[in-house]
């Protein structure tokens, strides 16, 4: 048993398929945890972390990046909605990816849906990337920054969000 897990750790959970991400404690033997967007309390002796990302789970992953990124021949172009939320439950239910990739991933999401806005004729959009510890606000304001097509940048919902008006 690891006592000291960080909110946020990929853990597995014994006799359980799959993983979860670390949640928080709730006391010395007990802690909770998110398994596919449940939250479920489980004995700390019964979890540990799951093993970093190998080679062939990376290669993977960026297959799966890369089919996102590039549109088929016979794939419509869907509508692109009004905002996207970077929240890790909502872009990887399944727990996917691994915490170390977990900004990048969603910095690349925010890129995609910006340029897939760009190509739409959007006008305003709404980038959701949450309060937390500013990281993934501040990549997001920085990327945004360096485009030419960006009017106006509005804080919205207490610093939770990104109003983004393109000139």
């Amino acid at each position: 048993m690891q006592d000291d897990y960080w909110i946020g750790d990929i853990v597995r959970l014994k006799g359980h398929e799959g993983t979860g991400t670390f949640v928080g404690d709730v006391s010395k033997s007990k802690a909770k945890v998110n398994v596919g967007g449940r939250i479920m309390l489980v004995n700390k002796n019964d979890l540990s972390l799951a093993p970093e990302d190998t080679d062939e789970q990376k290669a993977k992953l960026d297959n799966l990046l890369h089919d996102l990124k590039t549109p088929t021949k016979s794939s419509k172009a869907k509508p692109v909605p009004d905002d996207i939320d970077l929240h890790m439950e909502v872009l990887d239910p399944q727990h996917r990816i691994h915490q170390n990739r977990v900004l990048d991933y969603q910095v690349d999401h925010a890129k995609r849906y910006v340029e897939a806005a760009l190509s739409a004729h959007k006008r305003v959009i709404t980038i959701i990337h949450g309060k937390g510890t500013g990281l993934l606000k501040t990549a997001v304001l920085n990327y945004l920054k360096s485009l030419p097509q960006v009017g106006h940048l509005i804080d919205k919902h207490n610093g939770g969000a990104t109003e983004v008006w393109f000139a």
